[in-house]
């Protein structure tokens, strides 16, 4: 028998309630697709899931979205987005509080607090990269996981688009709170960068 959860997917999704008397805890679920945010937010479940009881249950009481392969614990497929259209490695993987997984679905608990990202990417081909932003004066700065510059990304603040320079900056920003997505992608079209979610807010002062 599956288990039961409460999903609260805020700008995304509207919420959907099982009501369960188990003990309940709560965790982040994060799906980003090859070119955008599928879904984000606070998924509340039953102590002790693990996260292919998650992915099975939440693809069974939310009709905006599918997890292919999910009763067979590797999701190859999200909402028609299948793994190796590039013709590379490419394909959907999890990573659980900052880290890839190392083991299947099934053989993750979850515990609270847990930040679940399924992400579209081909780390073992052409590369991922798992970048880390932060706010300098009037600059944004994207480094990777070894504190390099990343140069090329492709930035938008409010619609306008920038490009990280070789110190991997967006710079002479004026003062202001921005809606902040951005993207860097292969020739052959896979993603390279894992995104934050849609529309995070950057505030620059």
């Amino acid at each position: 028998m599956k288990k039961k959860l409460v999903l609260t997917l805020a700008a995304i999704l509207a919420a959907i309630f099982l009501f369960s008397c188990a003990p309940q805890t709560t965790v982040t679920l994060r799906v980003e697709g090859n070119e955008s945010t599928v879904i984000y937010g606070n998924v509340v479940i039953e102590e002790g899931m693990n996260l292919q009881d998650l992915m099975i249950a939440f693809d069974e009481v939310n009709e905006k979205i599918t997890f292919a392969g999910a009763e067979e614990d590797y999701i190859y497929e999200v909402n028609g987005e299948a793994a190796g259209k590039f013709g590379g490695y490419d394909g959907w993987c999890v990573m659980v509080n900052g880290k890839n997984a190392e083991t299947s679905m099934s053989g993750i608990t979850l515990s609270p607090g847990d930040d679940v990202v399924l992400y579209y990417g081909d780390p073992f081909g052409v590369g991922m990269i798992f970048p880390e932003v932060k706010v300098e004066g009037n600059s944004i700065v994207f480094t990777d996981e070894n504190g390099a510059p990343i140069e090329g990304i492709t930035v938008e603040l409010d619609g306008k688009e920038y490009k990280t320079n070789a110190e991997g900056r967006v710079e002479d920003l004026a003062a202001g709170e921005y809606t902040m997505n951005f993207s860097l992608f292969s020739e052959s079209g896979v993603t390279r960068i894992l995104r934050r979610p849609k529309d995070t807010r950057v505030t620059i002062k």
